[in-house]
């Protein structure tokens, strides 16, 4: 639901700020 969708948001900001981190 709306929760659901709002968590994988979140999940794909962090994912995007440890790629620029690791990069």
């Amino acid at each position: 639901g709306l929760f659901n969708g709002g968590k994988n948001v979140q999940t794909r900001k962090r994912a995007k700020v440890f790629t620029k981190i690791a990069t």
